[in-house]
């Protein structure tokens, strides 16, 4: 936890309960934030990582752009499920 409160990294094993992802919302979710950058940021370069977050951006908005219509999400998570609001 101090680690994390100092510079943020975070470690998980493979065999470990949450995911890294999972870790860093119940830290977080603490409250406890750190209080610096992780120095191994400084070692990616800025174009590199400015291309990242610019992807991401765009899946997010493709995303959320036009989400799935209800009874297809249905049917590809639950099967020949008949949606209750459909005549």
């Amino acid at each position: 936890m101090e680690l994390f409160r100092d510079s943020g990294p975070i470690f998980g094993l493979s065999d470990d309960l949450f995911s890294e992802t999972s870790w860093l919302a119940v830290i977080l979710g603490q409250d406890v934030t750190p209080q610096k950058y992780d120095p191994v940021v400084d070692s990616v370069p800025v174009g590199a990582m400015q291309r990242a977050v610019l992807e991401l951006k765009a899946a997010i908005f493709k995303a959320t752009r036009s989400p799935p219509d209800r009874s297809d999400f249905l049917q590809s998570y639950c099967g020949n499920v008949r949606d209750n609001n459909e005549s």
